[in-house]
This record gives C-alpha cells, structure tokens and sequence, in this order.
C-alpha cells in the first residue's frame, strides 16, 4: 500500500544517508537522515543515526537531542542510553553518562556488553577500579569466553600479573582458538616471560598459518630480547605473506636505520 510505499523510502534515504556516514560526509548525511525522519518521525534509528553525525561534528546539544528523541520513541532500547552515554562523555558529563549507562544495564541486565562499556567508564573515566572490577565480573559471569580477556587486561594494567596470568589461562582452556594463545602469548612477553611467550605465538602459528600478526607480535618480543635476526626474519616473513602491507616494511626500516643502513632505511 502507499503508506508502506513511503516507508520503504524512508529506508532507502537511510541507506543512502548511511552510504555518506561511511565516506565521512557528515553534512550530507544529516541532510539524508533528516529527510528520512521527516518521513517517518516516529522511528527513532534515525534520529540516533543523525545523532551520531551531530556528535562527530562535535554539535553536542542537536546530538543529545537527537539520541533523547530515540529514548522517548523507543524507552525500553537500552542502546539509545549508551549512545547518549557516549555523547554526555564526549561533553565530559560524567555523571549523567553513569546513569545512561546504569539505565541501560537495567534494561537488559543479561547483556555482558553494557557490563563491559560501564566498567570501562568506570575504569577510565572515573579511575573506580573496585567498581570496574564489580562490572568485569558480571560480564565474565555472563560471557566468559568473550570477557575473560577484557577482565585480564584490567588486571595487567593494574600490575595484577598473577590474576591476569589466571584469566588468560582459563581463557584458552575454554578456547584453545589463534586469538587465546595470541593474546596469551602477548601478556607473557609483556611481562618477560619470554620462553612461555614465544610457546603460546609458536602454538597461534600452527593454528592459523595464514595471519601475518603473530610474525608482528612476535616481532616485538624479539625487539625485548634484543634478537635482531629473528626479529628481522618474522617481518621479512610478514612482506613475504603479504607484500602490500605497509607495515613490515615500516619495521623493518626502523631496524635498519638503528644499523645505519640507510639505502635499505629509504628503500623500506
């Protein structure tokens, strides 16, 4: 009928509106956005959409209203509140960011992501590590697998390597993927816990053969250690891998001009 007619249009402006967000033509996004929600006023993805682009122009009042009028359409959507979040933390209003995030926990307490973003604020933002470390932990309760990492990170940044050797641990008992030994390995060269270091990125390359960045997490290691040759041969392995990749031969400049080899520094 005419009605869903109009609608469709609607979407389509949309998506073309969206078309623009993703070239960074904010201005003609929002152009976009406002048509569509001229058509269809009650639907409140595009005032959030349009938010965005106010908040990326850094126009924070039409960007709180924008993400206000999602919240008033559509109040039980705990992700307006963390949009309007995100925004009251780019104005540095911390304390109403901490109740949009807290709102939005008790709209879906069953989501470890809104458990996560609160932590991180709490981390970050308001430097309250013990109640960061609460909203890990219910996170971790309700997705282990995905947020052990996120929990293990907090602690490495808290010099807690003993719990964060814990988490990564159980992390790739749970899941013994690329990722879990990656990161694992990562944490132990951090720490200068070489030999484990090198066993777990051994353990990622035997897993995935094709992904070039354990060669340049392993590359950082051997940076540590001092081992020059190694160092050099895992990123020759990278621009084997992948030879339109920039960053191998960023590297290994970097290496040469400490060898003052500037043909090979320039060349790179």
């Amino acid at each position: 009928d005419l009605n869903s007619d109009i609608l469709e249009v609607a979407r389509a402006i949309n998506n073309r509106a969206i078309i623009y967000t993703n070239k960074g033509k904010d201005k003609l996004a929002i152009e976009e956005y406002s048509k569509s929600i001229i058509i269809e006023p009650s639907e409140p993805l595009y005032y959030s959409n349009r938010g965005s682009r106010w908040q990326h122009l850094g126009n924070y009042t039409k960007a709180l209203n924008d993400f206000t009028k999602s919240i008033e359409l559509e109040t039980d959507n705990p992700k307006w509140y963390i949009y309007r979040a995100d925004c009251y933390i780019a104005m540095e209003n911390f304390n109403r960011a901490l109740k949009d995030y807290s709102i939005a926990i008790k709209k879906d307490k069953n989501d470890p992501y809104y458990w996560s973003l609160r932590a991180d604020f709490y981390e970050n933002k308001l430097n309250d590590k013990k109640n960061a470390l609460t909203d890990l932990n219910k996170a971790v309760d309700l997705d282990s697998e995905n947020y052990l990492i996120e929990r293990a990170k907090f602690y490495y940044h808290q010099k807690e390597f003993k719990n964060a050797e814990r988490d990564y641990n159980l992390l790739v008992d749970l899941n013994k993927s690329f990722e879990s030994y990656n990161e694992r390995g990562l944490f132990y060269g951090l720490i200068g816990k070489y030999e484990k270091a090198h066993k777990d990125l051994e353990k990622s390359i035997t897993i995935d053969t094709s992904s070039t960045a354990v060669y340049y997490y392993r590359h950082k290691i051997y940076e540590k250690q001092d081992l020059i040759v190694k160092q050099t041969a895992d990123l020759l392995k990278t621009i084997i891998m992948d030879p339109k990749d920039p960053e191998g031969y960023y590297y290994l400049a970097i290496i040469y001009e400490k060898q003052e080899r500037y043909y090979k520094v320039i060349s790179n």
